[in-house]
């Protein structure tokens, strides 16, 4: 049947579909065990072009998995002998798969054909084919009966078309690759024959002419960037406060900085998970001198034991050929280290390698010899396999020396300055109040708050709120080495604030009446509502000026400062709202919303007699990702602002914030621990931020209560590897971490 619909969908009476070039169809639909076709047309001169959409083909298999393969608009299918019609598989193991392809001391886990058997069709974009459940196997291709399958070696750079149109079908470069996505395998194509995958009892396939391991490649999970600053007065990292108790740390780094930097350092940096293959993170500015460590965590089968070589490679990253990349260190299993520096930016390196708990840390510590002039970093892995694995980690390094502003002394536009010093970005500023200088600030009504980055190598975000309760959107400010970021408090209160990226880092300003020292309740915490006693609790709804939610298939997200918002439908529909407190003396807000491409749209809302406003809009005409703000307005004064980013999600993601969820984690358990709740209440609100009995019970043995003697309602998910996960994990402090680190701390004695 021809079709003028969207979707179409095979049955076993239905089993074949038309699709002319000039269709607008962008979904097939097939039922399990069936066989089915798509008929191209026209067909001419051995050839025909898909349809002008992103054409996906469902075929559903009986235990309910689903095969997908997935065509880019307008891509030219061709063979000798192709007339246009395309065989689709009726399952995982289909049954016009070729025959005899694989070796003696091999198993067949799947094999699909897609279109026609025994012949070799041509794509003109990589078409993308996900297997089901079959990550861990070993993918290959066939193409005739009783021919050997060819092994896939090739690992995607990353799982969309634009780099595998770079990286596949050239001259000289190989027809397919493959990425592990979930637990799926995912197979990217120029041409269709049948795909699959494999198991072998010998766990070895002979490949490019070398032996190989079957093995998947480790998974890179995240790197984390730490600038050594010595010869300082600050003194060196304290026991109360690690950097482990934020993010995943390597506890071997203890032994190694004590070995490089001696007792008297200050080391600053975060770590950032590393989502797909490609993810903007903060960058560490790296000039002349400076020291900077990066760990890398990677996780595999064995725990890292037959990890074999670890590379980071300093790059513009104008080229996704590995070959043409020629600054890089290199760690090579039995601790051989090896240098490519052809501009003389390296000076002193040393790299360890360290298998902890269920993770593998590669640690290179680099001091450079002059200013890098690349900012990506390429990192490269692989085991006995030697089947490699990549993540790239855009703006790691800033390229330009800072160079710090200086600021005359205005009191009408600066009232008050705050500085943000070097050691904000190590968690022992909380323990000296030392993380904002100063971090508790007073200033008249209508004054003028300015903070100024004076630590050159990381970018800090002022968000007011509390890490623990989140950001209350009264104002947001994101700042670069040497920026500066002002606000003018025009209501009387108190306003605390953090820094998102490093939510150990707090600080308060008091805003006065210019008629009275004081006109705030120390005692009173305006926020959450609670007395600081601790004997009276006064739930109170935190009324923010401003709030947004994004509207996708009716259902409602919270858009929160600096977070990514993933889209599947890119519908940009939102509702924005918020309160400007009671009796209001002017009748409107005034609402800007700036696009990416820095354009804006302004519009008025009208308040009610609470205070209170209320939206429904887009934020734009058209769909466009990246960076926007909203911020509110009233009696022309700016009263709260929410950056973030939309993308869609077939687009990579960016690093370096850390998930709220873990934040309401803390909450949770630090209101059981106060006598709040009781465990069945603690119970209830770790299930509704969607963990399963396995985190939760993970959760209730680290803080004392028997798991046992609670009724889950939520069964174990397959999520035990995730992130979010692992750091739900590191909340909670860790039992097993802290003689670990002692013994370490001995090691060091000895």
């Amino acid at each position: 049947m021809p079709v003028l619909e969207t979707t179409a969908h095979l049955t076993l009476s239905n089993s074949e579909v038309t699709i002319p070039t000039d269709a607008v169809i962008s979904t097939v639909l097939v039922d399990s065990n069936i066989d089915s076709k798509i008929i191209f047309s026209p067909a001419v001169s051995n050839q025909v072009t898909t349809p002008n959409t992103n054409l996906e083909i469902s075929i559903t298999e009986s235990s309910g998995s689903t095969i997908t393969i997935s065509f880019q608009p307008q891509t030219t299918i061709s063979g000798q002998q192709f007339l246009g019609i395309m065989n689709l598989p009726d399952g995982i193991i289909s049954s016009n798969c070729p025959t005899n392809i694989k070796k003696d001391d091999e198993t067949l886990q799947s094999c699909i054909e897609i279109g026609k058997k025994g012949e070799r069709l041509s794509v003109s974009n990589p078409v993308r084919i996900v297997l089901p459940d079959q990550g861990d196997y070993i993918p290959y291709y066939a193409v005739n009966d009783n021919e050997e399958r060819t092994i896939i070696t090739t690992q995607c750079i990353a799982d969309n078309p634009t780099s595998t149109s770079e990286q596949i079908g050239g001259t000289g470069q190989p027809d397919t690759c493959y990425i592990k996505v979930g637990s799926d395998m995912v197979i990217w194509s120029s041409h269709f024959t049948s795909f699959g995958t494999i198991t072998s009892s010998s766990q070895s396939v002979q490949s490019d002419s070398s032996s190989k391991s079957t093995r998947p490649p480790p998974q890179i999970n995240g790197i984390g960037l730490f600038k050594i600053l010595t010869k300082s007065d600050q003194g060196n990292m304290t026991d109360s406060q690690k950097f482990e108790d934020y993010f995943p740390y390597s506890m071997q780094s203890y032994v190694s900085d004590s070995l490089n930097y001696g007792e008297r350092f200050v080391k600053i940096g975060q770590f950032f998970p590393l989502e797909g293959y490609s993810t903007e993170i903060l960058p560490v500015i790296a000039v002349k001198g400076d020291h900077v460590q990066f760990q890398i965590r990677l996780y595999d089968q064995y725990k890292g034991f037959n990890i074999e070589h670890v590379a980071l490679y300093f790059t513009d990253m104008e080229s996704t050929d590995i070959k043409k990349l020629d600054t890089f260190v290199s760690y090579e299993k039995g601790s051989q280290v090896k240098i490519s520096d052809p501009q003389g930016i390296f000076g002193n390196v040393k790299v360890v390698a360290s298998p902890e708990f269920d993770a593998y840390w590669a640690i290179f510590d680099i001091q450079f010899a002059k200013s890098i002039s690349s900012n990506d970093i390429l990192i490269e892995t692989w085991n006995e396999s030697h089947f490699p694995a990549y993540a790239k980690t855009e703006n790691a390094i800033e390229v330009n020396d800072p160079v710090l502003k200086q600021f005359g002394d205005n009191p009408i536009l600066k009232t008050v300055e705050i500085h943000i010093p070097v050691i904000h970005t190590s968690p022992q500023c909380a323990l000296k109040k030392a993380c904002f200088d100063p971090s508790e600030s007073t200033v008249l009504k209508g004054g003028i708050v300015s903070w100024v980055n004076k630590d050159a190598s990381f970018v800090h975000a002022i968000t007011s709120g509390k890490p623990e309760s989140g950001p209350d959107n009264r104002f947001n400010g994101f700042l670069r080495p040497a920026s500066t970021y002002e606000f003018q408090f025009n209501q009387i209160g108190e306003y605390p604030y953090y820094c998102a990226i490093h939510p150990w880092s707090t600080g308060m300003i008091h805003v006065v009446d210019k008629d009275t020292q004081s006109s705030f309740d120390k005692t009173k915490d305006v926020i959450s509502g609670s007395n600081i006693s601790g004997k009276i609790t006064i739930p109170e709804l935190v009324k923010v000026p401003i709030k947004i939610e994004s509207i996708e298939s009716g259902i409602n997200t919270s858009i929160e400062v600096g977070k990514t918002i993933s889209l599947k439908t890119k519908n940009l529909s939102v509702e924005i709202s918020g309160n400007v407190g009671k009796n209001p003396k002017y009748p409107d807000v005034q609402i800007t919303i700036i696009h990416p491409d820095d354009s804006e749209d302004k519009f008025n809302v009208k308040l009610n007699d609470r205070g209170e406003y209320f939206i429904p809009t887009k934020l734009n005409s058209k769909w466009e990702s990246g960076n926007y703000e909203v911020i509110a307005t009233y009696n022309n004064v700016q009263i709260g602002n929410i950056p973030f980013k939309i993308k869609s999600t077939d687009e990579q993601g960016f690093g370096g914030i850390l998930d709220t969820t873990p934040v309401k984690i803390m909450r949770a358990i630090d209101q059981f621990e106060q006598g709040l709740i009781t465990k069945k209440s603690l119970q209830s609100n770790l299930e509704n931020l969607d963990l399963d009995e396995k985190e939760i019970n993970a959760i209730f043995f680290k803080i004392g209560i028997d798991p046992s003697e609670m009724i889950m309602s939520k069964p174990v998910q397959n999520n035990e590897n995730s992130w979010q996960f692992y750091l739900i994990l590191l909340i909670v402090p860790a039992v097993l971490v802290v003689p670990f680190y002692k013994m370490r701390k001995d090691h060091i004695k000895h």
